[in-house]
């Protein structure tokens, strides 16, 4: 039971996804269809990125993606 708490309290105020190659992430609410999750050089979480007007991109924020933390798609 103690275990759920922990779980319950990390989660909290996040939604669940899973990525185009499979991956289960968590994210704060303003994640959308289409968003893109990235890990950027000299960082070692991912971040979710939104496409902007002229094809660049704005972080939309960090994201826990699983398989992917800690420098562990670098």
């Amino acid at each position: 039971a103690k275990f759920c708490g922990e779980i319950d309290a990390k989660a909290r105020g996040r939604k669940p996804y899973v990525t185009k190659k499979g991956h289960l992430g968590l994210e704060l609410d303003h994640v959308e269809p289409g968003d893109v999750v990235a890990v950027l050089i000299a960082y070692q979480v991912p971040f979710v990125l939104r496409k902007s007007v002229g094809g660049r991109y704005k972080i939309v924020g960090e994201a826990y993606v699983d398989g992917i933390m800690d420098g562990e798609a670098v």
